[in-house]
Order: C-alpha cells, then structure tokens, then sequence
C-alpha cells in the first residue's frame, strides 16, 4: 500500500469525481494500491503525462472543470490540463460522433486490458473514463495519464464512485407529484440539447416556477446543467478562469454521478440502469417537489439508454413534452416522428427546436414539416455576434399551453 501527501492545490480532479472531492481533498493523504485491477467507476490515483496543445474539435478537451474544496460544499473553475497528479474515475465512453471506448467497449463489452500500476491510459470529459478513443482524435489531443494505482480507504477497500453518490428516500407508490417531466433529446453530441435546456429552464423560473433539472444519459460533464440556472447572456462556464461555487446536494439539478454513482449510462450494468435511474428520479422529485423538471438524454435518442428511458412505463406516463434537437430537414422530422410513436410515445407532445428552429435558412424544412406533419417548432436561441444566446419564451409558452391541457390528469411518482 502507497501513500500520497494530498495538497488540493497540486492534484488535478474534474468533473466525474466531484461527488468524492470533499472526502478526497480533505483527507490529507491518499492511499492507493499499485497491484491492485481497476473495476468500472473505481477511484484511481495517477499522474498526467501528456496535455493536449488545442482543443479537439467542440470538446475542448485542453480544459478541464476542475474542482475544489469550499465552504458551500465545491468550487468549480474551467483550468488547462497540466502535468502532474491527478484522480481519475474508470469508466466507459459513448459521444458520438466523437468517441467511444473505455475500460469495456459499450457496443461489443470487449474488454480494452486491466488498469492497475504502471498502466498508461488516455482521458476525457474531466478524468473520466480512461481507456481508449475514437481513430478521428488524433493521439496527440489526449489527455494521458500513469496510473499509480487503484484509490482505498483506511481499511484498504477499494473507493468506488457509487460509494458517494445521493441517498434519498425512495418515494412511495401511491405519491402524486405537480412535478411535470419535460424530456429533451436529440441526434448527437453537440445538436443543441442544452441550450435548449437552458433556454426553458431560465424562461419557465422567470416566470415564477420551480424548475429542477437531470442529465440523465451522458458524460460526467456537469457544466452543462450547471450553467442552465445561469443568466442565458452570460457565456458562463464555457472560457477558461470562469468558476462558480455551489452545494452539491442543494443544487436544483442533478445527473447519473449524483443518482448512481458513474462516470456514464454506459458504465453501469444496462440491465440495472433503468430500474436505478427512475427509481432515483421519482426519490428526488418527491424530495425537491418542483413544478416542472426537465430531463437531457445526451447524444443520440436511439441510445439504448435514451431508448430504454422512453420506453418505460414511467416516462410514457409521465412526460408531459418531448423537445427535439436534430437534423433541419423534413425527411428527419418525419422518420423522427414514427420513431417517437414506435417508442410508445403516440400521445406525448412532439416539439421540435435546435438549428431547425433557430436558422434562417431552412425556412423551406420548417413550413413543410409544420404544414405535413403539423409539428411544433420553437426558437431556442438566437445569435449575438459569435454567440447563440439561449431564449426560452415559445418552449415555455408550449410547454405551459401542455400543462394546462394536462391539468386534469393525476400524475403519479
């Protein structure tokens, strides 16, 4: 057993973490065993040997979201990777159109070796999900890190993610919620799911409302439903040296690492995925009580865990919208909509948003698709010089037009 003299000033830690830092950042000391195999969402202690020199396409994976130990629970700040120690979660990757890969790869669950002592792996997404990426990033743009070996406690248990994440009460069966879900998907990484979220969230909380937030699918990145409580004309969170501090637990949003405790859906068991993410979702709404909560699903709708999620009973019963980010054209839209009722979707609001909605230029797709499908489409942000600001006022306007029809039924947690 090896022994670290922690100084939180000199250890890197990123997002998937985060839930862990008050305990690892205060500790003093971490022990670490360099013999022992790394299982999925294990804790390991390592050292960075290589930082990329720019940004691999929108990832931006130069910066990390590093944080820190503070009184309100922890601080943020977007900082450059830098050589040196780090904590890092062991996870599995899925990002299309970008990555894929991780300790088991999610399609194939082949496995990519063992992680222990000595083991040089690649990272991204705030030292999450070390393992391997995409031909399309070249090696040079990855963060590579040494493992030193698995992280342990003082009776040398190995720390495992799920060891922090929230316990909540589990909400009764026969509890009726206000709370309405707004579902939020699209066609991959980077189609505009969180400006749209951001854009709903701001709207719906001007307006007076409670509005809490779950990145239910995804990566351990939690800028994103970090910055959806923020002012939409703030370009918060997104530059190098922006920095919040907030509670973890007091925060109204939350996603996979709070509920379950992993670095990603895909680094869970998939057969215990969907019992453990609704079972966490009707906990928390009965805890926070809010009027309406959106819910991301990242990357594609037809992830399996984005499908498995619409599938289920919970989410047909208590979807109030599905808003859509994707592909600007009518031939989408059309296939978008038989996929939606094919998931038992037939009856929920389909809304649809993103570059669709927001562009000048695919007037043509928005007449024909509201004129042949009689879809809805609603502006989420517009542009201020080299920005897209997030504006919210049709989502909410349709949302709260749903929920007025919707006011008569009885929705159950």
């Amino acid at each position: 057993m090896n022994i670290f003299q922690l100084d939180p000033d000199n250890v890197m830690l990123g997002g998937a973490p985060r839930r862990a830092a008050p305990y690892l950042l205060t500790s003093g000391s971490l022990r670490y065993d360099p013999l022992r195999t790394a299982r999925l969402n294990d804790l390991v202690f390592g050292e960075i040997v290589q930082v990329p020199a720019r940004s691999y396409g929108e990832l931006k994976i130069n910066i990390l979201e590093r944080f820190y130990p503070h009184d309100t629970g922890v601080r943020l700040r977007n900082e450059p990777f830098q050589l040196g120690p780090c904590i890092a979660v062991v996870g599995n990757r899925y990002a299309p159109p970008y990555i894929i890969g991780g300790l088991n790869n999610p399609f194939t669950g082949r496995s990519n070796g063992e992680i222990a002592g000595d083991t040089i792996v690649d990272s991204l997404f705030g030292l999450n999900a070390v393992g391997f990426v995409n031909r399309e990033v070249d090696p040079g743009e990855r963060v590579r890190i040494k493992v030193k070996g698995v992280l342990v406690d003082s009776e040398q248990r190995s720390l495992n993610l799920e060891l922090f994440r929230e316990i909540l009460p589990e909400a009764a069966e026969d509890v009726t919620t206000r709370a309405r879900l707004i579902v939020i998907a699209g066609r991959s990484t980077d189609a505009g799911k969180t400006t749209c979220a951001w854009a709903l969230v701001s709207e719906l909380r001007s307006q007076g409302y409670k509005v809490t937030l779950e990145k239910k699918t995804g990566t351990a990145c939690c800028k994103d439903w970090l910055r959806c409580f923020a002012d939409p004309a703030t370009s918060v969170l997104e530059n190098e040296n922006d920095e919040t501090c907030f509670n973890l637990d007091q925060f109204p949003a939350r996603d996979f690492v709070d509920g379950l405790g992993v670095a990603s859906d895909v680094s869970v068991d998939p057969d215990s995925f969907l019992k453990r993410s609704v079972g966490y979702t009707r906990a928390f709404l009965s805890h926070v009580k809010p009027d309406f909560h959106i819910i991301e699903l990242a990357d594609s709708i037809a992830h399996v865990s984005n499908a498995m999620l619409l599938r289920s009973e919970y989410f047909r019963d208590q979807a109030l919208m599905l808003v859509y980010s994707g592909i600007p054209s009518y031939e989408a839209a059309a296939h978008l909509d038989a996929y939606v009722s094919a998931l038992g979707h037939g009856r929920t609001p389909l809304l649809l948003s993103g570059a669709l909605a927001n562009e000048s230029g695919f007037g043509m797709a928005r007449d024909e698709i509201r004129e042949r499908l009689g879809l809805t489409i609603c502006r989420s942000a517009v542009k201020n010089g080299n920005r897209w600001v997030p504006v919210g006022r049709e989502l909410a306007t349709a949302v709260l037009a749903q929920s007025e029809t919707d006011a008569s039924r009885s929705f159950r947690l």
